[in-house]
């Protein structure tokens, strides 16, 4: 009965607890082009809602700071377990994102989406799930 009894208080603890795998990233361009601003945060390890939220407000401050109207701020990336990788071109003028299983396959990806219409494109950032 003990073993029961236990059993279900984890299932209950298990089920009460958001699960925290979750990532996010939240890019703002304004209507001008990525030329004219460009803004974007993610949030990993967090339940979905709360990486999808907590992307969202950090992209709008970035927006606020970047001067990029944060309005323009919008989720372009949920996922579960796996690599996020942003990549710049050198004169700012464009941008790319990627999310892959590994660190590598994010990172090409990222700087192949950026080099459709940026020069010299480098990765700026890579995080990976936990």
């Amino acid at each position: 009965m003990k073993k029961i009894v236990f059993s279900v208080l984890l299932l209950i603890a298990a089920a009460a607890s958001p699960a925290r795998a979750d990532g996010a990233l939240a890019v703002g361009i304004p209507d001008e082009g990525i030329q004219k601003g460009f803004a974007y945060a993610f949030k990993l390890n967090l339940a979905a809602d709360d990486a999808r939220k907590e992307a969202l407000a950090a992209c709008w401050e970035a927006a606020t700071k970047n001067k990029v109207p944060p309005g323009k701020c919008r989720i372009v990336e949920s996922f579960k377990k796996g690599c996020l990788s942003v990549a710049l071109d050198k004169k700012g003028q464009w941008a790319g994102w990627a999310v892959a299983k590994d660190e590598k396959t994010s990172q090409t990806r990222a700087v192949g989406r950026c080099k459709t219409g940026g020069i010299s494109c480098a990765v700026a950032e890579t995080e990976c799930e936990k």
